[in-house]
């Protein structure tokens, strides 16, 4: 298609609408390569007017922002400069969605979603990035729509593009283009560059791809004829906006689970092996990838963080969405122990048969332990309500007694120990109790300066078990039967979390007087271990 260049950027500026009184231009350091974007200015590093870095452009009284016109569009298509564009109007609509993949299997993740477009009649481009490593995939709209709408199409599309391949992330999720629902006070938003910059296309970037990734011949034919969404085919496709009035009486956004599906999937197998481990696997291979969709939601949930950051119309630039505790690695599909129950009622409901491999460590016996105190008649009743479940957590006040309730425990098991602890004086607590209320096996403690574990029943911090250096976890933490946490609702932390990822223990049992954390991260510790044994 023969196209004179004005005629392209104004085809171009069609198609790629955001804000219009404000773009931002790329910038490279030649003394250390770093790059980045700041909003094109008219007074920037102008001495005596600019105030970067001590404020922020949008809040500077000597601003003033360049538009993203038809001459800046010309400069970026020509190669005189790398233009973002803002998506989010001021009014929280916008004129198109793009989605970024940027991860290691980035081509299998926008051909999955490329699928789920044609799948939904949704049409839409796929742009290499600008760095080769990476792409993007745009959707237009006819008119400006409220971006909640938008954004609800991509969510609507990802879904569908993580049951044909669950390998997909829910990082992706917060890889949207707008990324909030609302504008932020005092920000614009996220930017992404526009494509078909000149000196990118030059090695192949920024250009429109077909499904096998293939550049096209003629980029300019293409976008000529590109199709677009109506307010009216949206609305089809994701609905009206949920009536505020309507929320108020359900559950918020961050105190529910994702929604999964339950209806019947197709291509099932008769029968599925559980592996009980660390976690709870299954090989890929076996199920489907609607499946295999659905148990990774099962694992996962809203980020309190997120919406109430969102709602507060703050910028949420680097919170994620969603929060997922399943793991794909090595062929298998893995979910915390704590979601047995949850797993089996799904896989029951798709008719599968489940059959156990169990590789959880029954540790070693300590037949000659005993408790030398004596237990109250709720303390007892806790020990028995524990010792029913391989994993628990005692939820119990302060007062209750929760550590010599917790020793009990380790008399009625009989198997070697670890307790964890997240400090010093925590540590040199548990051991002396243990050391007063139990008999029958040596207690060892590692932590605060000491290393001398007994293998029998050992007192560490968890931070004693993670190497400093390159981050991984002793092997320690695999030699134990039981595993008990004091202060469970510190799981949620990374570094705990990733420590009791690798707890193989047939019995972990959690000790807390307050699971409710600030964050609302403690569904990672119900998902870790439960069932809840609350005493109160």
């Amino acid at each position: 298609m023969q196209l004179t260049p004005n005629q392209k950027a104004e085809l171009f500026r069609e198609l790629f609408r955001g804000r219009q009184d404000v773009y931002a231009v790329r910038w490279e350091s030649s003394s250390n390569g770093r790059s980045g974007y700041a909003v094109a200015c008219a007074n920037e590093w102008v001495q005596g007017i600019c105030q970067k870095p001590r404020i922020k452009c949008s809040e500077c009284p000597h601003k003033k922002f360049k538009p993203l016109d038809f001459s800046a569009v010309y400069d970026h298509l020509s190669g005189k400069h790398v233009a973002g564009l803002y998506p989010l109007l001021p009014d929280s609509s916008c004129y198109l969605l793009a989605v970024d993949f940027d991860k290691e299997d980035w081509r299998a993740d926008v051909r999955a979603l490329a699928q789920a477009c044609r799948d939904e009649g949704v049409p839409y481009l796929v742009e290499i990035s600008r760095s080769g490593a990476g792409a993007h995939l745009w959707v237009f709209f006819s008119d400006a729509v409220p971006a909640w709408s938008a954004r609800a199409l991509g969510f609507k599309l990802l879904d569908k593009a993580m049951e044909r391949h669950p390998g997909l992330s829910f990082d992706s999720y917060d890889r949207l283009f707008p990324n909030q629902d609302t504008m932020p006070d005092g920000g614009f938003g996220n930017l992404i560059a526009l494509p078909l910059q000149h000196e990118a296309r030059s090695r192949g970037c920024t250009v429109f791809v077909d499904d096998k990734l293939t550049p096209y011949p003629d980029q300019w034919a293409l976008l000529s004829q590109q199709k677009t969404v109506s307010p009216a085919q949206l609305r089809d496709i994701v609905g009206n906006e949920p009536d505020s009035d309507a929320i108020a009486e359900v559950a918020l956004p961050w105190e529910q689970a994702l929604p999964v599906d339950t209806g019947i999937i197709s291509g099932c197998p008769e029968s599925i092996t559980l592996t009980l481990a660390n976690h709870i696997y299954m090989k890929l291979s076996d199920i489907p990838g609607t499946l295999a969709a659905r148990i990774k939601r099962m694992a996962s949930f809203a980020n309190p963080v997120f919406f109430k950051t969102q709602a507060l119309r703050f910028s949420t630039h680097g919170i994620p969405r969603y929060i997922s505790c399943a793991r794909i690695e090595q062929g298998y599909i893995s979910v915390p122990r704590g979601c047995f129950d949850d797993l089996q009622a799904l896989l029951h409901e798709q008719g599968i048969t489940v059959e156990i491999d169990d590789r959880r460590m029954p540790g070693q016996l300590l037949p000659e332990v005993s408790l030398k105190a004596t237990l109250r008649r709720d303390q007892k009743k806790a020990v028995t309500a524990l010792a029913d479940h391989d994993t628990g957590i005692l939820h119990a006040p302060t007062a209750f007694g929760k550590t010599v309730t917790a020793i009990g425990i380790v008399a009625k098991r009989q198997v070697n120990t670890l307790i964890l602890t997240h400090s010093r004086q925590l540590l040199d607590q548990w051991k002396e109790r243990l050391e007063t209320f139990i008999e029958g096996a040596s207690v060892g403690v590692i932590g605060g300066g000491k290393k001398k574990p007994t293998g029998q029943i050992d007192v560490a911090t968890y931070q004693s078990l993670i190497n400093k250096k390159d981050n991984t976890v002793s092997s320690k933490i695999r030699e134990y039967g039981q595993v008990i946490i004091d202060e469970c609702h510190h799981i949620s932390a990374p570094r705990y979390e990733m420590l009791l990822n690798e707890v193989s223990a047939r019995y972990v049992v959690g000790l807390t007087a307050t699971p409710d954390r600030q964050d609302g991260h403690q569904k990672i510790m119900f998902m870790v271990r439960i069932p809840d044994q609350g005493c109160h």
